[in-house]
């Protein structure tokens, strides 16, 4: 009876250690899985600022070339020796302020189109507005 016994309670010390290595694997497995959507979602948010940082990038270069355009049409504007040249420079900063609007940069255009407005009234040249 006594040899029962001990196998009795070696089999119950068996299935604890298996019982307790089962929730151990359980835990390790979930666990595994938390990990797993936390890096999924971790994945998903470094792609989003990805985007917003390349939007905004793309946004900046837009605005830096319909500046630099719109300066250049303005220095232009400020050597022009004949109407001709007055036209020519007035349809660069167009340009510049068009492609600004197209850029969804209206406050930007706006400031342009006043800019562009006061300097042609200061040369006299309104009628180019």
């Amino acid at each position: 009876m006594d040899q029962q016994l001990k196998n009795v309670a070696l089999a119950t010390l068996y299935l604890s250690v298996a019982g307790f290595f089962l929730i151990l694997l359980l835990t390790i497995k979930k666990g595994a899985e938390f990990f797993l959507e936390i890096s999924k979602a971790e994945s998903a948010q470094r792609i989003e600022l990805m985007q917003t940082t390349q939007a905004q990038i793309e946004a900046s270069e837009s605005l830096l070339t319909s500046t630099t355009s719109f300066a250049s049409g303005a220095f232009l504007l400020s050597e022009a020796s004949d109407l001709s040249s007055a036209k020519s420079a007035v349809s660069i900063m167009d340009g510049s302020i068009q492609k600004a609007k197209d850029s969804g940069m209206e406050n930007v255009a706006i400031i342009m189109e006043a800019f562009k407005g006061r300097v042609l009234q200061d040369m006299g040249l309104s009628e180019l507005r």
